[in-house]
């Protein structure tokens, strides 16, 4: 969904630039000198700004969930304990994600289960 809001945003957002630079040369060609084309550039900004606002939150998020990840990898790894993490993201209801969780836990000789 991140990279779908990045690209919609990335696009509109060079899309009115480019509007804003064709209308530019369009209106000096007929030797009319106006400040709409830098305004129309100045409003590409705001989906642009909204574009690299959310790819730099979802990347952020990513950073900070790989990190407590890798630590928690780390102590579970000075106890001898292993785990396997099957997740299953069912559907959406008003906002709220539907999801199944399976964790299986094996810590020297013995197996454990929880679902």
């Amino acid at each position: 969904i991140t990279t779908a809001y990045f690209i919609t945003m990335l696009m509109i957002g060079v899309s009115i630039i480019t509007g804003g630079i064709l209308l530019g040369k369009y209106a000096l060609g007929n030797r009319v000198i106006s400040a709409v084309p830098i305004l129309i550039i100045g409003v590409s900004l705001g989906p642009l700004v909204m574009a690299f606002g959310k790819l730099n939150s979802y990347l952020q998020e990513f950073r900070v969930s790989r990190s407590k990840k890798e630590r928690l990898d780390e102590v579970l790894e000075l106890y001898s304990i292993k785990y396997d993490l099957d997740i299953k993201f069912g559907k959406e209801y008003h906002g709220n994600q539907e999801v199944c969780v399976d964790l299986n836990i094996k810590n020297n000789n013995s197996f454990y289960k929880n679902s």
